[in-house]
């Protein structure tokens, strides 16, 4: 159950970093400390999140997003998301 909470918690910091990414007005360093724990952490349960998410700012253009999501998802799952981090 805690594990689960864990997850949890760590797909709303996924979620909050994402919303951040695409703010113009957010700060840059509270961002940082959020990839930094994402990638740290390496929950490989946060992939089909990390993947929506950098879909999302494929789409939408935003190469600073792109990059910081791809680097989290390529440190979090190694050559099974090749597919996704090749797209980007």
């Amino acid at each position: 159950m805690e594990g689960q909470r864990a997850a949890d918690d760590l797909a709303l910091r996924l979620d909050e970093l994402a919303a951040g990414l695409t703010d113009p007005d957010c700060d840059l360093d509270d961002l940082a400390k959020i990839e930094e724990e994402l990638i740290a952490v390496q929950r490989r349960e946060l992939i089909p999140h990390l993947e929506r998410h950098l879909a999302a700012a494929v789409e939408a253009g935003n190469w600073y997003a792109r990059h910081v999501l791809a680097r989290i998802l390529a440190e979090t799952a190694d050559h099974t998301s090749l597919a996704a981090l090749l797209q980007t």
